[in-house]
């Protein structure tokens, strides 16, 4: 039996929104997205957005995959990668782990997490919906280590298509009871162990 909770994540970093730079900021036209990539080439940033397109509520901006959004009948995979770091080894699924996002798409997006399909399904560029993936929902996992994300979307015409990202954040599960109570009565032993009152040593008589 394992001792330490393999598998549980403890925090998560390289999550960002389409359109931003490390800080945060948004970037400017024409960009190339430093974390978002479509089918290993650039997602580029377009601030003068095609007619129906819903404006930013936060600083991400649409991302389309060569700098203009006029591309009929392709279906893209913008992808970014992120690092789970857990008390598990590297690999390891990392249960109980939620990750959340806020979106525009157009036409429409389909959620792949480290290359499985999670069902879930987007779309509408004239507000954003959310989508909730959730480690071991159904077929699909986040790991320990480098995870990735995949939205692909289709345009289903001529026309605009792009992504827009207004939010992204995941949810880590704390410790059950059951994982830490153990620990905690140890400390506590322990503790008591050296703090109680030490007998005092009776001399025989001379």
């Amino acid at each position: 039996m394992a001792v330490a909770r393999a598998g549980t994540a403890t925090s998560i970093s390289g999550l960002y929104i389409t359109g931003v730079d490390n800080s945060g900021a948004s970037l400017t036209d024409g960009a190339q997205d430093g974390h978002w990539t479509t089918g290993g080439a650039g997602a580029y940033v377009v601030t003068s957005l095609p007619g129906g397109w819903m404006s930013s509520p936060t600083k991400a901006e649409w991302v389309t995959p060569s700098g203009g959004p006029m591309l009929p009948n392709t279906t893209y995979a913008y992808t970014i990668s992120f690092v789970v770091n857990g008390a598990g080894n590297i690999g390891e699924v990392a249960t109980g782990l939620t990750l959340t996002l806020t979106l525009a798409v157009d036409d429409s997006a389909a959620f792949y997490v480290n290359g499985s399909n999670t069902g879930r399904t987007s779309n509408g560029w004239t507000k954003t919906s959310n989508v909730t993936l959730r480690s071991g929902d159904g077929g699909y996992d986040f790991k320990i280590g480098t995870n990735t994300l995949t939205i692909y979307v289709s345009n289903s015409g001529d026309g605009a298509t792009g992504l827009l990202v207004s939010s992204i954040g995941a949810n880590v599960p704390t410790p059950e009871v059951g994982a830490w109570m153990p620990i905690a009565g140890a400390l506590f032993l322990l503790g008591w162990m050296r703090l109680r009152p030490k007998k005092d040593t009776i001399s025989a008589a001379s």
